[in-house]
């Protein structure tokens, strides 16, 4: 059975390797940076446990419609004019791949910017992941410089404004 919680600073030893399995170099962040973000906004951040030991994570931050803050960007404070929900970084333990772990960390984030009457969430899609997204209810929006050469900037919108 799978479990989520709130993300803390004592997890991204586990994050870094998690991330590391996932993403070539260039996609993958610091844990510094990761953590700057999980401080600008913890509540938009979980880890997903299995049998004791984590299996997954997310990292999600309020930000601005049609913007991405981009990779190895700390975020000390976040902009006042927010207007969305930033999904920045979703993985899955290789190993765990297949179980509806990563539905899982997304109805969370979905949840909690709901409760926080946010209307859409956007995020950027690299290594070919477009599709995944558009099963997890996110519509592309267009391309993206600055991550890999298949970066695609996508919306899934929560309630019509």
């Amino acid at each position: 059975m799978v479990t989520i919680r709130p993300l803390n600073d004592n997890d991204f030893d586990t994050v870094d390797v998690i991330q590391h399995l996932a993403y070539p170099p260039g996609l993958a962040e610091t844990q510094e940076v990761l953590k700057s973000k999980r401080r600008a906004a913890p509540d938009f951040c979980f880890l997903a446990c299995a049998n004791g030991a984590a299996v997954g994570y997310v990292i999600a931050h309020p930000w601005l419609r049609d913007k991405s803050p981009g990779l190895e960007r700390s975020i000390d404070v976040l902009p006042p004019e927010c207007d969305v929900v930033h999904l920045h970084d979703l993985v899955v333990h290789p190993d765990s791949h297949g179980q509806g772990i990563a539905r899982a960390l997304v109805d969370a984030v979905v949840q909690h910017a709901m409760d926080a009457a946010f209307d859409e969430i956007t995020l950027v899609a690299v290594m070919d992941a477009q599709s995944f997204w558009q099963k997890m209810g996110f519509q592309t929006v267009r391309s993206v410089q600055g991550y890999d050469d298949h970066a695609v900037f996508m919306r899934r919108v929560l309630r019509a404004r």
